[in-house]
C-alpha cells in the first residue's frame, strides 16, 4: 500500500504543470511599451524553461506588424536595437480577440469546442498560475483596447470561480498598469499572490525612449522584474526578496506585494522543465 501511494504521490508531481496567461489589454502605437512589457514577460518564462506550450499569449497590439515600426517584425526594449522580444513568440488571441471577456473566458476554460488545446489554460488542482496584465488602467479597472473595462470586481470574482473549481493550487498575479494595487486588492481567494507595480493613486511610468520609433520601449516595473529574474539563480530569490530587489530597482512608483503569509520561491512558478533553456535573448 505505502508503495502504491508513493507511486502516486511521484505520478503528481512529474504530471503537475505551470501555466501562464500573459495578457495586453492596448493597441495603440505609442502603447507599443505595453507589447514589450508581455514579450519581456514571456521571454522571461521561456528563459527559465518554461514550456511554450503552457504560455497563453493574448496581445491586443501588433506593434510588430505595424507600419509606423521601422524595424518591422521586431520589437525592442532598448534602443540599441540588438534583441527582439518577439522571437519565436506565438500569439494565441491578438487584436479584437483580446477582450474583457475572452480573458474571462481562458481563465475559466469556458470555450466552445472548436477552441484548440494551445488556446485553453489547462491548469488543475496541481498547477501553479502566472496571471500577468498590462494595459492602461485606473482605480479598481483595466482598460481593453479603449473600448471596454476589466474591474477588479470581475477578476476577483473570477479568481474564487477558479479555486473553487480545483484550477490552480498557486497563483501569482502581476499587474503593470497604473493604480496596479487597485486591480487586484479585493482578490481574496486562498493561495494567491499579487505583486502590482504601483499603489493607489500612483501611476507606472515608462522607462525609455527610442528616437527611430517615437515611442517608450518599455516600462519600469517589467523591465525590472525581467531583468532581476534573468540574473544567474534569479528565480532562486523568494517572492518577498524579489519584490524588495524590484521596490529598489523601480524609482518612480511603489510595487506592491500581497497574498499569503508563507514565503515561496519565484522558481515555482517561473520554472517549468528540468533542463532550462538556454537563451541568448534577454534584455540584459
Amino acid at each position: 500500500m505505502i508503495r502504491g501511494l508513493l507511486i502516486v504521490w511521484f505520478w503528481t508531481l512529474v504530471n503537475a504543470e505551470n501555466w501562464a496567461v500573459l495578457v495586453n489589454s492596448s493597441q495603440y502605437w505609442y502603447d507599443y511599451r505595453h507589447s514589450s512589457n508581455l514579450l519581456s514577460m514571456y521571454q522571461t518564462l521561456r528563459g527559465q524553461g518554461f514550456k511554450a506550450s503552457n504560455i497563453i499569449v493574448m496581445n491586443a497590439a501588433a506593434h510588430v506588424c505595424d507600419a509606423r515600426n521601422v524595424f518591422l517584425g521586431h520589437q525592442y526594449a532598448l534602443p540599441d536595437h540588438k534583441v527582439n522580444l518577439n522571437k519565436g513568440v506565438p500569439t494565441d488571441y491578438r487584436g479584437k480577440q483580446v477582450g474583457v471577456q475572452q480573458v474571462l473566458d481562458v481563465l475559466r476554460n469556458r470555450h466552445d469546442g472548436a477552441v484548440p488545446n494551445s488556446k485553453r489554460l489547462l491548469g488543475d488542482a496541481r498547477s501553479k498560475i502566472v496571471l500577468y496584465l498590462t494595459g492602461h488602467g485606473g482605480n479598481g479597472f483595466l482598460k481593453f483596447r479603449d473600448r471596454e473595462l476589466l474591474f477588479a470586481e470581475q477578476l476577483a470574482a473570477v479568481i474564487d470561480e477558479m479555486y473553487l473549481k480545483s484550477r490552480y493550487s498557486t497563483m501569482l498575479i502581476l499587474s503593470d498598469t497604473c493604480q496596479a494595487e487597485t486591480l487586484v486588492d479585493r482578490i481574496r481567494a486562498p493561495n494567491v499572490y499579487t505583486f502590482a507595480s504601483s499603489r493607489r493613486g500612483e501611476s507606472s511610468y515608462s522607462l525609455i525612449n527610442d528616437s527611430d520609433l517615437g515611442v517608450a520601449l518599455i516600462d519600469e516595473f517589467s523591465y525590472a522584474l525581467a531583468w532581476l529574474l534573468a540574473q544567474p539563480n534569479g528565480s532562486s530569490r523568494s517572492m518577498s526578496q524579489l519584490a524588495s530587489d524590484c521596490g529598489d530597482a523601480v524609482e518612480l512608483s511603489t510595487p506592491v506585494l500581497r497574498g499569503p503569509t508563507q514565503d515561496i520561491l519565484m522558481s515555482d512558478f517561473f520554472s517549468q522543465a528540468s533542463q532550462p533553456i538556454l537563451m541568448d535573448d534577454l534584455i540584459v
